[in-house]
Formats: structure tokens, sequence, C-alpha cells
């Protein structure tokens, strides 16, 4: 028997888009607030109408990186029929599984319409909870300690540079500490001396 993935869905909060000119209405039906998943995938399920631009796709990020786009082009007639006036009402459905299995234990999935114009707008962030098999999880740590040792390595290159003149200057550096030292101890015998 193999070991799941199992993801908690901590919060789903609906952002308040502040320009009310960009939007005729959006909805996440999913994921939901408490929902768990045997899997390191979260399914992204709803629909967004844009206003001044259609909206063409939904941009799932964390930490600012792009994880996923998702068209919004699937059927929605239970949309349709609230929105009959609006154009593209039909067919402004999203879904998508978004896998999350290379992020952080717990974390966020912030959802942004993308319009026509290449203009977007955060519409909801999702927090979740993962617990990964074993073996995944090793398998992470190990991509997270790679990404960390190159980060390492690449700093340790920018300070080649001094290290290495460090290592030319030490010789010269012993050399002024001895004549330091034979110059003190020669005061010292000088000091000593009977008179």
């Amino acid at each position: 028997m193999t070991e799941q993935a199992l993801i908690e869905i901590l919060d789903v909060a609906a952002l308040s888009v502040e320009d009310s000119e960009l939007l005729w209405g959006y909805n996440i039906d999913s994921p939901r607030n408490n929902l768990q998943f045997e899997t390191d995938k979260i399914f992204v399920y709803g629909w967004i109408l844009g206003k001044k631009h259609p909206a063409v796709a939904i941009k799932v990020t964390s930490g600012g990186t792009v994880i996923q786009e998702i068209a919004t082009n699937n059927p929605r007639p239970d949309v349709a029929k609230i929105h009959s006036k609006v154009a593209g009402s039909e067919n402004c459905g999203f879904s998508a599984e978004v896998g999350v299995g290379e992020l952080s234990e717990e974390c966020e999935l912030v959802l942004e319409a993308v319009f026509s114009d290449r203009s977007s707008v955060p519409i909801a962030v999702v927090r979740f909870r993962q617990k990964l098999p074993r073996l995944k999880q090793i398998q992470v740590d190990l991509k997270r300690s790679r990404t960390r040792l190159e980060q390492i390595q690449s700093e340790l290159e920018q300070h080649q540079p001094l290290l290495h003149q460090t290592q030319e200057q030490l010789p010269r550096l012993y050399s002024q500490k001895y004549q330091t030292e034979n110059q003190s101890q020669a005061i010292a015998d000088t000091n000593t001396l009977p008179v």
C-alpha cells in the first residue's frame, strides 16, 4: 500500500476587487474551506466575467512564481442564465488541477484574473497545508537543499576574489607580525638590561 499525499484547504478568501469596472462577477466553486484531498493537486473550478475586457485566464501564483494559467473558456450555462446580456457568459468557466507537490508544507495560492489586454487583478487567495508521502517529502527536501546549495555556491563564487586577495596578503602579514614581535622583543630586552 502506497502512502498518499494529503492536502487540507485551510481558507479560501475572495478578494474584493476595488475597481468594479473590471468585473461583472466571478465565483470560486472549488476549492472550499476545510476540504481534504488525497492527492498533491488542488482542483480549481469557477467562473469569471470581465467588463471592460474579457477574462481570458486565471493565473495561479505562489510567492510571486506563476504555477499555472487556466483558460476561461469552459461552458457555464448557469452563469449565462443569470448574465444573459453579457457577451461570453456562456463560456466563462475555468477548471484545472493545479499541482502543488513542489510547494512548501503550508502555502498560499493567489488566483488572478487575466484580461485580453494582459492586465490582471487578484480575485482570491487559497491557503492550504499538505502532507506529502515520505518518499515525495524526501524528494522535495532534496530539491530545496540543492537549490540552497546552488545559492551558497553562487555566494561563495562572488566572494572568491576577496578570499584569493586575502590569501595573497597572508604571507606579508605574517612577515610583518614576525618583524613586529622581534622588534618588541628587542625593545623588551633593551629595557631589561642592567645599567
